[in-house]
Order: C-alpha cells, then sequence, then structure tokens
C-alpha cells in the first residue's frame, strides 16, 4: 500500500483536439492487458481496417522521479517501443502510452480473429523499477458492426473521485436494434490479497465504480492479468471476460468480476448522458484506462473538462417533394411545388429544372426559378419539368427531388370556334415503371475530408454534391435497366487520396424493383 499518492485525473484520447470522442462510426475495439513476458492479444473481425491501436504501461516507482527513458521502453512483440508518460500520479503510480497502430495494423491485416503480440520487461528491469504489465487497446472500423461512439480515457483516475461524461447528440433510444454499450478498465497496482480474486479484504485494495448515481462494483480491481509471484499486478477487461456485472455490486467479500462492464442496464430511453464515477478510497490503486463504447452519437469529457460538441447529421428525407398542377401541365399554367418533410432541417433553397426528356439526367436548372411555384413558358412545351429542394442545417445539406412532371402542353387556343380531331399522342415508353424516389446514405471513415460526391446512371451525370454532403434523393422514375455508380472522392488529414465508390441496379423490367441500399465506403489509397 502506497499512502499519499498525489491527485490524478483521466483525460479523453481524442486523435484531434476538435473529435467529440476516440472514434465514431461503424466499428468497435478490443481490449487485453499482460505481464512482463506474457502477451497481449487484439480481437479483430474479419473484414475490419485497424484505424487506432494505443499500448499502454503501468508502474509503481516508490519514487518521485519522472520515468527515465529505459524505463519508459516496453519490448512490444520484438520492438523496442519507448513510451510517452502521460500521468505520474507524484511520481508513485506512473501510466504510459505510445501509439502503435502501423505496428498492429501490419500484424492484423483485415482481422478474423485474435492476434497475439508478445510484451516482456522493459530493458531496465528490477524489483523496484516497478513495470507491472501492459494493455493494448485497438479500435477497428467494419462496415457490418454498429455505428457506435467510442471514448478512450487514460491517465489516472483520482483516488478521492474522477467523473466521466458522455453526452449525447439526441436522446437515447435504448430500443434501437443492436443496441449496446460496454467499459472496459485497465488498473495496475491492484491487489486484494489472494491470486486472481475479488476479495477486497483484508488490505482493502479496492475501486468503486458508479454509472448515472447507481453502484456498478464496490470491488474493482485484482491481478487477473498479472502475477503477484513476481509483483507484476495488472488487470483489464477485455477478451475472453465476462461482461456479467456483479450481483451485488456492494459487496467487497464475494463474487467475481472481469473488469469489462455491461452499461446497458444503466441506461433508459430518452437519456441525454451517461455519467460514468470512479474512486479507490485506499489510495493505492491506478486506474490508468478506461474504454466506453455505446450504439449513440456522443461526446466525451472528464472532470471539468469541456468536451467537443457531438458530431450531427446533415438533414434527413422524411417523404420527398412534389410537384402538381390543376389538369396536365401547360404552358401559362401554375405548377406548385411542396418541399417535403425533413428531420434536423434548418432552412430550405428551391430550384426548378426543366428536363428535355423524360430521364433525368437530361435536367438542367432554370434561372431565376427558384421559389414554390413556376409557370412554364413557350419553350417549355414538349419538356418535362422537376421541383428540387436542398434541405439545410449546420452539419450539412440534402437534396431531394420531385417526380418528373410533363411533358408540358402548348397554352389552350385563344377562340376554340373551330373542332378538329387531333392524334392521340405517343405513350411515353418506361422501361422501368417504378414510381419511387430513393435516397443514397453514405458515410467515410473518421479523419476523411471528402471534396466530391458524384453520382451517374448509364454514364450520364445525375448529381455533382459538395463533400459537406451525406446524402442523396434520386428518381428511377424513367430510368430504365442500367446502373447507378457513386464516386466519393476525398484525402485523409496526412493528406492521402481517399476514393471509393459504389454501384446500385435500378429496377430491371421483370425482375422487381431492388431498394437502393446504404453503404459505408471502405478508403482506396
Amino acid at each position: 500500500m502506497i499512502p499519499g499518492v498525489a491527485d490524478a485525473h483521466l483525460t479523453v484520447l481524442r486523435p484531434s483536439p476538435s473529435d467529440a470522442v476516440t472514434f465514431h462510426g461503424h466499428g468497435g475495439y478490443s481490449t487485453d492487458g499482460g505481464y512482463p513476458g506474457s502477451v497481449v492479444r487484439a480481437e479483430v473481425p474479419a473484414g475490419s481496417t485497424v484505424e487506432q491501436a494505443y499500448l499502454y504501461g503501468t508502474y509503481a516507482t516508490y519514487s518521485a522521479q519522472p520515468l527515465t527513458s529505459p524505463q519508459r521502453t516496453i519490448d512490444f512483440d520484438g520492438t523496442n517501443v519507448e513510451m510517452t508518460e502521460i500521468e505520474n500520479d507524484g511520481g508513485i503510480l506512473p501510466s504510459t502510452r505510445a501509439n502503435v497502430t502501423a505496428q498492429v495494423a501490419a500484424k492484423v491485416q483485415g482481422g478474423g480473429g485474435i492476434t497475439s503480440f508478445g510484451v516482456d520487461s522493459n530493458p531496465d528491469p528490477g524489483r523496484y523499477q516497478g513495470y507491472q504489465g501492459a494493455a493494448l487497446v485497438v479500435i477497428y472500423s467494419n462496415p457490418s458492426s454498429p455505428l457506435e461512439s467510442i471514448a478512450v480515457l487514460d491517465g489516472a483516475a483520482s483516488s478521492a473521485g474522477d467523473t466521466a461524461t458522455l453526452n449525447f447528440a439526441s436522446p437515447l433510444n435504448t430500443a434501437t436494434p443492436g443496441f449496446s454499450s460496454t467499459m472496459a478498465i485497465g488498473d495496475g497496482y491492484s491487489y486484494q490479497g489472494t491470486a486472481h480474486s475479488h476479495s477486497c479484504g483484508p488490505v482493502q485494495q479496492d475501486s468503486w465504480i458508479k454509472v448515472n448515481e447507481a453502484l456498478l462494483t464496490s470491488c474493482a480491481g485484482g491481478d487477473d492479468d498479472g502475477d503477484p509471484n513476481f509483483e507484476y499486478l495488472i488487470t483489464v477487461g477485455g477478451i475472453g471476460d465476462s461482461t456479467n456485472d456483479p450481483s451485488n455490486p456492494s459487496t467487497t467479500t464475494e463474487g467475481t468480476e472481469d473488469e469489462l462492464y455491461s452499461l446497458t442496464p444503466f441506461l433508459h430511453n430518452g437519456d441525454t448522458q451517461l455519467t460514468i464515477k470512479t474512486a479507490n478510497p485506499s489510495g493505492d490503486d491506478d486506474l490508468f484506462l478506461a474504454v466506453i463504447a455505446i450504439t449513440a452519437n456522443a461526446s466525451a469529457g472528464v472532470g471539468s473538462e469541456s468536451a467537443p460538441p457531438a458530431a450531427g447529421e446533415a438533414p434527413e428525407v422524411v417523404s420527398p417533394p412534389t410537384a402538381s398542377s390543376t389538369g396536365p401541365p401547360t404552358v401559362s399554367g401554375t405548377i406548385t411545388g411542396q418541399k417535403g418533410t425533413y428531420n434536423g432541417a434548418e432552412s430550405y433553397t428551391y430550384q426548378w429544372q426543366l428536363c428535355s426528356t423524360d430521364e433525368v439526367s437530361s435536367c438542367t436548372d432554370i434561372v431565376g426559378a427558384n421559389g414554390l411555384e413556376y409557370t412554364p413558358g413557350p419553350s417549355d412545351a414538349g419538356h418535362y419539368l422537376r421541383f428540387v429542394v436542398t434541405a439545410v442545417n449546420s452539419n450539412g445539406s440534402t437534396l431531394a427531388s420531385s417526380t418528373l412532371v410533363g411533358p408540358v402542353g402548348a397554352a389552350a387556343a385563344a377562340t376554340p370556334l373551330t373542332i378538329t380531331h387531333s392524334l392521340p399522342q405517343a405513350s411515353v415508353t418506361r422501361l422501368c415503371t417504378s414510381e419511387r424516389v430513393e435516397t443514397i446514405h453514405w458515410r467515410t471513415r473518421t479523419g476523411v475530408h471528402l471534396k466530391r460526391i458524384l453520382i451517374t446512371l448509364n454514364g450520364n451525370t445525375l448529381y455533382r454534391l459538395s463533400g459537406r454532403s451525406h446524402k442523396a434523393v434520386v428518381s428511377l422514375i424513367g430510368r430504365g435497366p442500367g446502373a447507378a455508380r457513386v464516386l466519393i472522392e476525398g484525402t485523409t488529414a496526412t493528406g492521402r487520396r481517399y476514393g471509393a465508390e459504389r454501384t446500385y441496379e435500378p429496377c430491371t423490367p421483370g425482375k422487381g424493383h431492388r431498394r437502393l441500399r446504404s453503404t459505408t465506403l471502405p478508403a482506396s489509397h
């Protein structure tokens, strides 16, 4: 037991200062711990991309001096990795971190199981050099995974008490299919009297955790991933551990736990935040890591830290715009547009388009036609019209359009005194009879700055959208057989080129009407 441990704190690990959390996207995380001479593992499902990977070290130095470079260097799978000291807790219980994304990604590649990495002693071993063990946190993206917010908190939690808060961009819906929320913690110098036990006596070396003011556990800690015979004391919730929460969170003398917890029982529909409180009354554990994941759009802050706002979404189309007239559209007759309905829209812009054929690829903007009504002129006769709405909010814009209206008929004769018999108008052959419009969504991985989105059909350009757009509403009427292609171009924060595309098949006569599907676009360099 170490008396008089200085006050410390956890902080949110943000790849960029403006990031609301460590990762937000379709993906997940893996955590594991090990003592010197053992291994730490990464569990990454097939088809994934390793986005971030961090190696942690936990120490008990019995000294107020900062760690030296040899002490901060850990043999990670045969490579000496010099760590950065992220919290020294008065020089008594320091912790370190290193970004090992490149090394982990090279070995894990596309995932598909568990990958092991050796962690050996640092090059300056010894009884009181204090290297307790290492932890590995891996964050991956995977288009088949739910959309999650993952917050990595690291450093050293204050023994007197720390508070971490996740704010949700919209009230929580725990009934969402696949909803989950978990928390893994990493604890060093956490010995509970008997090897691999969770009895907090007789030395009372334990920590408690509350979730939304409800007690989760009174006995967090232990040496599950350590070897107390060599004074390697570490536990990290993760691979192979159970998310079963303690049945009696108040007990300190019975039951077991794996420092991997389910937070779902503490959450309710309509919640706007998640609060985690920790304390170590005995003043001797080093809670150096907590990883919180939830299927929600969230932003994280610890203590008095001001969290950036959670990333918002561009407006979502609930019902597309329409265009109509009293009777068939004719020259000098007014056509009225209805903007449709949207979630999250703050403002709208309108644009009427003239289409030379019944194909949307032939549509071009009519200069100055930016209201809810449009009156066709003589030059519009025989053509089609379309009403386009752009819904806008602070997060971006969403484009939606009506079905085609027309063809526009000629103006009625001034004096209908002569009765004539006109030939019936030739019917328009529609190879695709679907009356729907379809919404194409796209997402990119974290850190990609989009520059251009291009949507084409059978080689003809339908839309050119700005990099802030994340969806488009496309009419299927009259498209005929063919393929709609979505092309996205952009750059990552490091300047590497980002390019991705998806091809969709609109309805084909005799083969039903397949809906366009949402997709997460992978990167290609």
